[in-house]
């Protein structure tokens, strides 16, 4: 459980091409407005889909290690 935020971190750095100050700046990053008022995102639709990717498959394999760890304890 500890190690989950860091492998997340790390699955999507691999996957997007960030570097960690990339990744921590892109977290922090919020959409902004340009001087005509349209929105101009912090993600793109290709990152913010393949972070939800990274997430759902990292939570799949949290799931899988506590399915497994119930198992054995009966």
């Amino acid at each position: 459980l500890i190690e989950f935020p860091n492998e997340v971190r790390d699955a999507i750095c691999s996957e997007c091409g960030f570097s960690l100050p990339t990744f921590y700046r892109k977290m922090r990053t919020t959409d902004k407005k340009d001087e005509i008022g349209k929105i101009i995102p912090a993600l793109s639709n290709a990152e913010k889909g393949m972070i939800i990717k990274v997430v759902f498959c990292n939570l799949n394999k949290l799931v899988e290690y506590f399915n497994n760890y119930r198992k054995k304890d009966g």
